[in-house]
């Protein structure tokens, strides 16, 4: 379980196209800064077909803004 103090270093993303884009997507989200945590989110509400949800938790803070 995360603290309220680091919620901010949480980002979700949604929409991605259910091509098995994770390691795509890991490595376009590294250049905002180390990528600590990508968890694909299992039956995220509302969420259209063929689509995934994914939980990014970032190092710092500064890296998630």
């Amino acid at each position: 379980m995360y603290t309220v103090a680091s919620e901010s270093k949480h980002l979700l993303i949604f929409g991605v196209p259910d091509l098995k884009l994770r390691m795509e997507l890991k490595s376009a989200l590294s250049k905002y800064g180390r990528v600590k945590k990508l968890v694909e989110v299992a039956d995220y509400p509302n969420s259209e077909a063929f689509t995934k949800a994914y939980h990014v938790l970032y190092e710092e803070i500064r890296n998630s803004r």
